[in-house]
């Protein structure tokens, strides 16, 4: 899947994850005991969770850099809590839930009729005869006839095109004299699963954004799916739970996109230094046993908690979409969407803990966090408004006026990506 292309791999995946998923959610409505209801549970898990790795990069991919964080805000999944609490509400009964559920799984397939091919991946990979053809298409569904932008996209997919012309020929005359060599440096190209972890520099980030991805699910799905424990209705609460977040979802990507400095490590940190705030409150109240004359009190803190979760799920998803090279995004991305996984599995187990005492849960997840917070804070660079040149050491350039920023990649996996700045502001990258 990583090698065939990321619009074939999303096509594919997702229209098969799709039909998959909405069948087995049909099925699991006629399950006829727990057992089998688990077992059909799980198969709609596997294939929805196929999307995931595919489908993230491709929107970065086809956003423009200034537009990622806004959109990636915007258009998220934090809407789904505010309607389907509303739908589970009407529903009554879950097996009509989950029908519905498997009814609204088409709207996927319809809305992948109108995607293309990435033209980043299109160009990297060489094929600048499909860039173009996609490109145009593109410029045609927006009804973008500026003549002075075709030209410079004309130019730039020339341009593309004489570096790959030149690096064929320089294969082949390696081949003639030194084929060996030549097939070495082939192999070298086709990565796997563990090329993300194959250098120091690779390895750190991988390692860092994994732990902390799986921490943000731990704590997210283990107080989601704790939730009947709170004061109220579990519906309201859901719908108030997606509100908040959708909310600072928006104020999020508009300070993004207004404000230079608003970066993706502030976004993270920022996040869960609050929530590591809310976590000790609520661990407090409970070593205390004090929960019930602070009942309201932990409704909203803990509603707070798994909003901010939201925002922390952006900015590790954007920073590993930004920090990984194009030729292994979807490695990196795939990594973490598995120990994202990981981390939902285990905090269905985390309350366990409260047969201990009642707090021994926040105050494993604040171990949790607040190791999250130094590794991700001390190793991770800030990626907003850069990109990735190979070369032997490491250097940074940003700003918004530098038109030829790179980010030199350590180690031995070398890898090369280009951001072009246009005159009319258009931006390829």
């Amino acid at each position: 899947m990583h090698k065939s292309g990321r619009y074939n791999s999303l096509f594919q995946t997702l229209l098969i994850a799709v039909a998959c998923s909405a069948a087995f959610t049909a099925v699991s409505a006629l399950s006829l005991n727990m057992y089998q209801f688990n077992v059909f549970r799980i198969c709609t898990g596997f294939f929805a969770g196929g999307i995931t790795a595919v489908q993230g990069v491709y929107v970065i991919e086809n956003v423009p850099v200034r537009h990622r964080m806004l959109v990636n805000t915007i258009v998220t999944w934090s809407p789904n809590f505010i309607i389907y609490p509303i739908i589970g509400y009407f529903a009554y009964e879950w097996r009509r839930l989950a029908l519905i559920s498997s009814v609204v799984n088409v709207l996927g397939v319809i809305t992948l009729i109108f995607c293309y091919e990435s033209p980043r991946f299109l160009i990297q990979k060489g094929r600048i005869s499909e860039a173009r053809t996609v490109l145009k298409k593109i410029r045609k569904f927006n009804r973008d006839s500026c003549d002075n932008r075709s030209q410079e996209i004309e130019e730039m997919l020339k341009a593309e095109a004489q570096v790959q012309i030149s690096q064929d020929v320089s294969m082949w005359r390696k081949l003639m004299v030194f084929p060996l060599q030549a097939f070495s440096e082939a192999s070298k190209k086709h990565h796997t699963f563990l090329t993300i972890f194959k250098n120091a520099e690779l390895l750190k980030w991988t390692a860092v954004l994994c732990f902390g991805i799986m921490t943000t699910s731990l704590i997210n799905y283990g107080i989601l799916f704790n939730m009947d424990s709170l004061v109220g209705s579990l519906y309201l609460n859901n719908i108030v739970f997606g509100i908040i977040r959708w909310s600072l979802n928006i104020i999020v990507g508009l300070s993004d996109y207004k404000i230079k400095s608003a970066g993706r490590k502030l976004l993270n940190t920022g996040s869960e230094v609050a929530n590591l705030a809310c976590l000790l409150f609520i661990f407090y109240i409970y070593y205390i046993e004090q929960e019930k004359a602070f009942a309201n009190s932990l409704r909203i803190i803990t509603i707070m908690v798994t909003a901010a979760c939201g925002q922390v799920y952006i900015a590790k998803y954007i920073t590993a979409t930004e920090l990984y090279p194009t030729s292994i995004r979807n490695l990196g991305c795939s990594a973490q969407a598995m120990f994202s996984r990981i981390g939902t599995i285990l905090s269905t187990q985390l309350f366990l803990f409260d047969k201990l005492h009642d707090s021994i849960p926040y105050l494993i997840l604040c171990a949790f966090l607040f190791t999250d917070i130094v590794l991700f804070q001390c190793l991770i660079p800030e990626t907003k408004r850069l990109c990735r040149v190979a070369n032997s050491r490491t250097t940074y350039k940003s700003g918004p006026k530098s038109r030829n920023r790179t980010w030199k990649v350590t180690g031995s996996v070398k890898f090369e990506h280009t951001n072009r700045q246009f005159s009319n502001g258009c931006q390829l990258n």
